[in-house]
């Protein structure tokens, strides 16, 4: 399984917001079986004391959902942003290893390349370098684009957990990122004339 979906969650959008819970989990697109899964609760007083910033109309959406934020941030097991770092590291080469595969053969999915880059950001900015390199991402709200432009059969309902929660994001990526793969497979490409007008 060489697919790492991650999902992030912030208090801002641009320019190094504060990232206070990260997760990933280890999948195979075609096949959909999941392996090994990551989370972590960033301490948000430490994010904030290494320059990261919150903006007040994501914290504000944030407050439509307080009971979910404070389930997230009330943690004792929240983590420094340096540790953080080296944790997901580590992870990541676990899950690697786990396959019998180099890490640069992995590759790290993400909603429209927010998660990825927020991340990097923050390896680069302690002069770490992120171990799955950008030219190793990959788009799942590209993906979903495809699924709408095909008219595919996707059921999108959540099965499973609570929106706006890394690790049952990650998992509902995962479980429709493996339905459109299965599905493409089977598209016809001189169809793709009349897809392309939907997108």
């Amino acid at each position: 399984m060489k697919d790492v979906m991650i999902d992030i969650e912030t208090l801002g959008q641009r320019n190094d917001p504060v990232v206070f819970q990260v997760a990933a989990i280890q999948f195979d697109r075609w096949t959909g079986d999941t392996g090994l899964e990551f989370e972590c609760v960033i301490d948000i007083q430490d994010a904030l004391n290494n320059g990261f910033i919150i903006k007040a109309d994501t914290l504000n959406w944030w407050m439509e959902y307080p009971e979910l934020f404070k389930q997230i941030n009330n943690r004792e097991d929240k983590l420094k942003v340096k540790d953080f770092l080296s944790k997901f590291t580590y992870w990541i080469a676990e899950v690697a290893v786990s396959d019998n595969v180099k890490v640069e053969e992995l590759s790290l999915w993400g909603d429209s390349s927010f998660d990825q880059s927020h991340v990097e950001s923050m390896y680069h900015k302690f002069g770490f370098v992120c171990p799955i390199g950008f030219w190793k991402h990959r788009d799942y709200r590209t993906m979903k684009s495809l699924a709408y432009s095909f008219d595919l059969d996707i059921d999108w309902k959540w099965t499973d957990g609570e929106q706006h929660n890394a690790v049952d994001d990650c998992r509902h990526q995962v479980n429709i990122l493996h339905q459109i793969y299965d599905q493409l497979v089977h598209i016809d490409i001189r169809n793709f004339e009349d897809a392309n007008t939907k997108v």
